[in-house]
């Protein structure tokens, strides 16, 4: 597992392990960028954007030497469109709601997440919601794919922060400064978590100012955000401290944040951050916390982190089909692990059994055990076959097996399949990247089936272009296409 942090000029790079229960840090190490700013490079796609990319994830494959681990990206909040929350009862309300915020006609413009839902009594559910612009996501998937880097996350920096102070149950204000720009974050457990960038608390803007200029500009800027995290979030604790992060110490030199700068923060327990100095862990907490998206904050565990109106989930903002993609692989290198690690005990015993009888028999072989040895390396070479199955099986298109489902999850017991036809999924913009051949006695049971295919996320339009009448029986049959949703 490697976690990236993208920030402005430099990279954080953590490569861990997941043992059991706990994460074991492996490696931290820090990619300077020199004049190249890769989050501008985000801010303004051109070209040669992907290659950029490109030249960064192989910097990242040096550190790791593991080809085929899985990457988890980490962004700065003020590249995501839009981190706030806001009242949401159903996965629709949630979408129209951010387009309409976002001032948007088509969600195909942007990927989303929605990792924090909130619900006291009587209050209705809150949700919050993380928007990132497909552009982005499409450049790190494609540079990804091109340097064989199997992508698994990008999740934005506040949500990892927060997983790590495992305590979704408290209150957190955070300031994130950077040489040109600066975020606010702040959490409740009563309403979820919002952002406001404020870049006039830029290290450079700070230091074109006097010092008395300088403290003038952070208390109205801190001030302003408060009046707004008041009126987000109603009981909000306006003496909280801020977790500050930032490059340079020397910011938090100034009286008002001296004055609001909260204690050190520490890696959780389930993080074995031996490896990390006690007095440098917090620099590190956004790019370690995306490794924990494993955890289960529901479960009894973590019951004291938690309150029971709150679900937390990942901030994962990768289009479906790619988080999908990301488990099977993630399945697959599990089982070709066990086989692999089969395959060398085995082999050990066996020559453990040799080296015996080498050495205490000064005979032959039995006959017996001479079967036995025989039978181990059938064994093996079974295994090595069903390991080839196993690498071949990751790289078949599982594609039409969910369409499949999800089609027949729908189908009325009164239409019946005459035939059924998946497209390739390099040309998923076709209107009939799936036709289905159908037949039944009343045709208005065609529509109510595409209806139903309608409100599926993974389709974007459902028609029958044709109808025709089966001359023997008298039933109605009918030509359905579907397209994908978003032509990704």
């Amino acid at each position: 597992m490697i976690a990236v942090y993208i920030q402005p000029g430099y990279t954080q790079v953590v490569v861990a392990k997941q043992r059991k229960k706990q994460l074991k840090i492996q490696t931290c190490k820090i990619i300077q960028h020199g004049n190249k700013n890769y989050l501008s490079c985000l801010e303004n796609i051109n070209p040669d954007t992907i290659q950029d990319f490109q030249n960064l994830f192989e910097d990242v494959k040096s550190i790791s030497q593991k080809p085929g681990d899985e990457i988890y990206i980490v962004l700065p909040d003020y590249i995501f469109l839009m981190i706030n929350c806001f009242g949401s009862t159903t996965k629709d309300q949630t979408r129209d709601e951010i387009l309409n915020r976002l001032a948007l006609t088509t969600e195909e413009q942007i990927e989303y997440s929605t990792p924090i839902t909130t619900s006291p009594e009587p209050q209705k559910p809150i949700v919050t919601a993380c928007v990132l612009s497909s552009e982005i996501t499409d450049v790190l998937i494609e540079a990804a794919n091109n340097t064989n880097v199997h992508l698994v996350s990008i999740e934005p920096a506040s949500i990892s922060f927060l997983r790590t102070k495992c305590a979704y149950n408290q209150e957190e204000l955070a300031l994130f400064i950077f040489n040109e720009k600066a975020t606010f974050i702040a959490y409740s457990q009563l309403g979820g978590l919002f952002k406001v960038d404020n870049n006039e608390l830029s290290l450079q803007n700070l230091g074109n100012m006097t010092q008395e200029e300088a403290e003038q500009t952070i208390v109205a800027a801190i001030s302003e955000f408060e009046m707004t995290a008041q009126t987000t979030f109603e009981y909000l604790n306006r003496d909280l401290k801020y977790t500050i992060f930032a490059k340079d110490s020397a910011v938090k030199t100034f009286n008002i944040l001296a004055t609001r700068n909260a204690p050190m923060k520490y890696l959780p327990d389930m993080v074995d951050a031996s490896y990390i100095p006690l007095e440098e862990q917090q620099d590190w907490l956004c790019v370690v916390g995306t490794l924990l998206q494993y955890i289960d904050f529901s479960s009894d565990e973590f019951e004291e982190c938690i309150d029971s109106y709150e679900q937390v989930s990942s901030g994962n903002i990768l289009p479906e089909e790619i988080q999908n993609k990301s488990k099977k692989y993630h399945r697959t290198q599990q089982m070709y692990k066990l086989g692999k690690a089969a395959i060398i005990f085995m082999s050990i015993i066996s020559a453990m059994e040799l080296i015996a009888i080498w050495l205490f028999s000064t005979t032959h072989i039995p006959p017996g055990l001479e079967d036995d040895y025989a039978s181990a390396k059938e064994s093996i070479t079974k295994i090595e076959a069903e390991l080839n199955i196993i690498n071949l099986e990751q790289q078949e298109d599982q594609q039409p097996l969910a369409i499949y489902n999800a089609v027949m999850a729908s189908r009325p017991q009164e239409i019946g399949f005459v035939s059924f036809e998946v497209g390739s999924d390099s040309n998923t913009n076709s209107g009939d990247w799936v036709k289905i051949k159908m037949l039944a006695a009343d045709p208005l049971k065609f529509q109510n089936y595409i209806n139903e295919l309608s409100s599926d996320s993974m389709f974007s339009s459902v028609a029958i272009p044709q109808i025709t009448t089966d001359n023997s029986s008298g039933a109605k049959v009918a030509t359905m296409t579907l397209s994908k949703k978003g032509g990704k």
